[in-house]
């Protein structure tokens, strides 16, 4: 293969990349049109995750059976405090794209409300186990900070994918150009600028 060639593929490279995406990657599409389902199958997701380690952390990496059995026991619970919370404070809506502090702050609240129920209800009947407190407060910290690291890791993506799918055959990016009105209310005022200090 000469070395023309290998100049060929390698330029054809990132127009092959951006077909392939545009393809066969509509992840942001499948989020827009299913956002609640996969939001609260996601965040329930992180929940049993941040549960199962914060059992694991709290007893040292050596959970015995009786722990066990608290944790299949209590989980279905936690899952369903959390899951009307993020509900009740509409976690569904915002897209995790344009997430920002007046979202993070409502995350925060129902991740306190939810574990403030699920402390009430691990308390309130004799017959559901009692989980330690400890357990309580770092399952509450993992879970927040995962569902942060998740709409940030999203964040990153769509980006990503944005920049891949604007760079087209030759390399070039697309250009927004600005109607003539537009560009003398911003122009003007700079040359108004420059002559005056002249």
């Amino acid at each position: 293969m000469s070395d023309i060639d290998l100049a060929d593929r390698a330029a054809a490279l990132p127009q092959a990349l951006s077909k392939t995406l545009k393809g066969h990657f509509e992840l942001p599409h499948f989020f827009y049109r299913y956002r609640r389902t996969v939001v609260l199958t996601t965040y329930s997701a992180i929940t049993c995750a941040a549960y199962a380690t914060a059992f694991w952390l709290r007893f040292e990496f050596a959970i015995d059976s009786r722990s066990l059995r608290v944790l299949a026991a209590t989980l279905p619970l936690l899952v369903g405090a959390r899951a009307f919370c993020y509900y009740a404070f509409d976690m569904g809506r915002a897209r995790w794209r344009y997430a920002g502090t007046h979202d993070a702050m409502r995350l925060s609240a129902a991740t306190i409300v939810g574990s403030a129920i699920f402390w009430l209800l691990t308390r309130g009947f004799g017959f559901i186990p009692t989980v330690p407190r400890s357990v309580m407060v770092i399952e509450w910290g993992l879970t927040t900070y995962l569902i942060v690291a998740t709409w940030i890791a999203y964040r990153l993506l769509c980006e990503k994918l944005r920049f891949v799918r604007s760079v087209n055959g030759n390399g070039e990016h697309r250009t927004l150009i600005a109607p003539s009105s537009i560009s003398s209310r911003v122009t003007t005022p700079v040359l108004k600028a420059r002559r005056s200090l002249n």
